[in-house]
This record gives structure tokens, C-alpha cells and sequence, in this order.
């Protein structure tokens, strides 16, 4: 029990202080909303600040409100506006702050709570913390100089108390968010990747024009079924997770490892030498089938390369789907020649 609630203590950690953002598919999403909020919030304080004339408090908010509406409306054409933004808006929130607290009371030191909670939909979780204590720090600082010691006491536990559970918060949302995007695209099986990762990442691929000379290989074991049969679909299993471990240990760098389904698996390359990918399965081979065969059982597998640039002179498919069709073909070559083979796809293929 000690050594899992200290794993978890790490993982925490490493959400708060580590280069991973598992909220960054969610910050454009609630930018817009959280901009427009923040908006008609500062509008009435502004009002009531023009009316008793303090002219810094309102300048101050003309120039965070003028910020958030512009990041708002750039956000589409420029995606880095909102941590651009926020790093603007949190000494003008200081100065604001030490400007208006002495005149406003200790009411002005509220503006604290949704700064918290909102700088992490605003920038990735480390800066959001480490602007979060830097805020604290300087707003600790003004209230000792104008307030009670009790008061700056209750001030800095409330502050830090919503901090602490905003944190925890949103490391369980991110944690899920990570597991679910985890299980959603990888095989639950071998881990490696699924049909609808695949799917997806052929189709971004193909439609990248600076992926013309991209290389996919479709590797499918041989006599996968007989085996099942003879040895049973435990075997079997095992069959699968150790090809996959051992392709994702020894394939290149600039591959992408799926699989499709079954006993077949996809390798996505983008090196532009379609002899390179053709190469490397021709090499590992005979290594793969003596690390797998085991007493009777003889494993082998055969293997069909395709380039997206032949695929591309089919104008009457997909560029994705005729990718892959041509890498089908060169495979149904290798198993209608005896199979444990690789083959590159050649216009005259059935």
C-alpha cells in the first residue's frame, strides 16, 4: 500500500512539474468561453473604478481585458496567444492589486481565487504552478503591508488550499484523460497501436504532401491459424505479444508500429527509400524465427512494402486506402510463393 500511494505521489509530481500537458487538447476548447467570462466579470469593476476615478486600477483592466479579447479572437490563427497572453496578464493582476488594495480593502484580494483556478486552462500545468506561487508570493507581500498578520495568515491558507485542490483536481481529470486516449488507441493486447490509430495517422500522412515518399509494410504471420489449432490460443497470444515486442524493440526510429487486426501488423516509414523498410524485415527474419519458433512450432512471417507515391497514381481510391491495397497485394505475392518472404509492390501485381 506505502509503495502505491508513492507511486502516485510521483505520478503528481511529474503532472505538475514534467514536460507532459495531458489539458492541452481541452485549452483551446475552453479558451473562447473562459475569455468571454473573464470579460463580462471585469466590466462591472471597471465601471464602478471610472466612477471613483482611479485611473491606474483602470487602466490596468482596459489592458487585461484588451488582451484576453485579442487572444480570444487569434486564437485559431495563432495558437501560442493564450500563454503570450497570460504572461501579460498576471503582473498587470499585480500591479492592479498593489495599486487597489490600500484604497479597496481586502476585497480586492478575491481576485486570487479565479486566477487560480483559471491559469491552468490558460498555459500548460508547470508554467500555470509556477506562475500560480510567483502570484501568491507578490499578493502575500501586498496584503503584509497593508492588512493584519491573522488576516495575511487566512489569506495565504485559503489561497493555498485552492491552489493545492485545483491541482489535485485536474491531475485525476488528466490522469483519465490519459488512460482513456491510451486504451482508445492502442491494442490491448500487444500495445502497440490499433486499426483506428492507424487509420488515422494514414490518412494525416497521405494527405501531406511532404510525406510523397512515406513507406508502409503489412507483416502477417504465417500459418497463424494452424497454430492457434495445434497449440492453442494461449500460445497463440503469446506468439503475437512477443513479435510485437520484439518489431517495436528493432524497428527504425522513423517508424510508426500498428496493428492491424489478427495476426497482421502495419510498420508506417518515413524514410524515403522504400528498399530501406524492404531491408530491414528482409534482415530481421531469420532472427525473429529462431527467437520464436519453439519444439514443433516454426514461426515465419511474410511481408508486403508499398510507397504512397505509387498509391498516389490511382486517381479512382484514396490515397490511404490504395496505399494500403498495394500493400496487400505484394503480401498475397509473397504467400501465393511459398511465404516467409518480403516483396515490394510492382505495377504488374494482381
Amino acid at each position: 500500500m506505502h509503495k502505491k500511494k508513492l507511486f502516485k505521489l510521483k505520478e503528481f509530481m511529474h503532472f505538475i512539474c514534467g514536460d507532459e500537458d495531458p489539458l492541452a487538447h481541452y485549452r483551446e476548447m475552453a479558451f473562447r468561453p473562459l475569455a468571454v467570462s473573464c470579460l463580462t466579470a471585469l466590466s462591472l469593476p471597471l465601471l464602478i473604478n471610472l466612477y471613483h476615478m482611479q485611473w491606474v486600477v483602470v487602466a490596468v483592466m482596459i489592458a487585461m481585458m484588451t488582451i484576453l479579447a485579442t487572444a480570444a479572437i487569434r486564437l485559431e490563427t495563432a495558437p501560442q496567444t493564450p500563454r503570450r497572453s497570460f504572461l501579460l496578464i498576471v503582473p498587470l493582476l499585480v500591479l492592479g492589486m498593489y495599486v487597489s488594495v490600500p484604497a479597496n480593502g481586502m476585497a480586492l484580494l478575491f481576485w486570487t481565487y479565479p486566477f487560480l483556478l483559471t491559469s491552468f486552462l490558460l498555459v500548460r500545468v508547470r508554467s500555470a504552478f509556477v506562475a500560480c506561487i510567483v502570484f501568491l508570493c507578490c499578493s502575500s507581500v501586498i496584503a503584509y503591508q497593508n492588512f493584519e498578520l491573522l488576516d495575511v495568515v487566512r489569506y495565504l491558507i485559503t489561497a493555498s488550499l485552492t491552489l493545492s485542490f485545483t491541482c489535485v483536481i485536474l491531475f485525476v481529470f488528466g490522469s483519465i484523460n490519459l488512460n482513456d486516449h491510451y486504451l482508445a488507441y492502442h491494442d490491448g493486447l500487444t500495445g502497440t497501436f490499433n486499426r483506428r490509430k492507424m487509420d488515422e495517422d494514414l490518412q494525416a500522412v497521405s494527405s501531406n504532401r511532404a510525406s510523397e515518399n512515406a513507406v508502409i509494410a503489412i507483416l502477417d504471420i504465417d500459418n497463424f491459424k494452424r497454430c492457434n489449432d495445434e497449440y492453442g490460443h494461449e500460445f497463440g497470444d503469446d506468439i503475437l505479444k512477443r513479435f510485437a515486442s520484439y518489431l517495436t524493440f528493432r524497428m527504425p526510429s522513423d517508424c510508426s508500429f500498428y496493428r492491424m487486426g489478427g495476426e497482421e501488423f502495419l510498420l508506417v516509414s518515413q524514410n524515403p527509400d522504400a528498399h530501406y523498410l524492404f531491408s530491414f524485415i528482409k534482415s530481421i527474419q531469420p532472427e525473429i524465427t529462431e527467437r520464436l519458433s519453439s519444439g514443433p512450432y516454426i514461426f515465419s512471417f511474410s511481408a508486403g512494402v508499398a510507397t504512397l507515391a505509387d498509391a498516389r497514381l490511382d486517381k479512382n481510391s484514396e490515397p490511404h486506402k490504395a496505399w494500403l491495397r498495394d500493400a496487400d497485394r505484394a503480401l498475397y505475392s509473397v504467400k501465393a510463393n511459398g511465404k516467409n518472404n518480403v516483396a515490394l509492390y510492382q505495377c504488374k501485381m494482381p
